[in-house]
């Protein structure tokens, strides 16, 4: 079919940061190279926020970043420019999101919601402020412009019950000590394995 299309409805207006694009990797992936993204606070996609033509594969994935104040939108489209079928594996929408930390005797509760879930989440925890030049972390102890960031720790979240309620997640850090003050930051984590978006920094301090 020429113009096929996929859409996703976010249910009200919200600012988009990165859109990941998955292919299918067991067979098909070139039905997938003539294609346009665009977001719309409009369903019929009359005017548009965004609006990009893309002539490579994604192999396996396409990560498209609108930077850290992205693009508002309530619809996400994925069009063909040719005549095919238009074949995908997945499609994540991601936005920015500043997690809520609560403190209590040794521990932090952090807690998050996001309207296009993640694989799974990093929780990032240390004494000391983090700072990163791309909004990107390399890992639990060095930041990707080479900030070194003493006795950091990361802690994992997945989709499971455990940590996820519908769009709401929640973790506690445990072991923590009293009457001193941690930074906290949430990192998306892509059915890759690959880190979004760092999430704003909050900061409290065990009581």
């Amino acid at each position: 079919e020429k113009g096929a299309w996929w859409m996703v409805d976010l249910g009200s207006q919200q600012v988009i940061n990165q859109i990941n694009i998955f292919n299918r990797t067991a067979c098909c992936m070139e039905r997938i190279n003539n294609y346009r993204v665009s977001i719309s606070s409009k369903r019929n996609f009359n005017e548009h926020t965004y609006q990009q033509d893309f002539h490579t594969v994604p192999h396996p994935k396409k990560t498209i970043k609108l930077g850290e104040k992205g693009k508002v939108g309530r619809y996400v489209k994925i069009q063909l420019l040719n005549k095919n079928f238009l074949s995908l594996s997945e499609v994540q929408v991601l936005g920015p999101f500043k997690p809520k930390a609560v403190a209590g005797n040794r521990q932090i509760k952090v807690s998050w919601n996001t309207f296009s879930p993640a694989k799974s989440y990093n929780i990032y925890y240390a004494q000391q402020s983090f700072k990163s030049l791309d909004g990107h972390i390399v890992n639990y102890s060095t930041l990707k412009d080479g900030t070194f960031i003493p006795n950091a720790k990361v802690q994992k979240c997945s989709n499971s019950p455990k940590c996820k309620n519908g769009n709401n997640y929640d973790y506690t850090i445990k072991g923590l000590s009293n009457n001193v003050q941690y930074y906290v930051v949430v990192t998306p984590v892509d059915s890759q394995g690959v880190e979004g978006h760092v999430s704003k920094q909050v900061k409290v301090t065990p009581r």
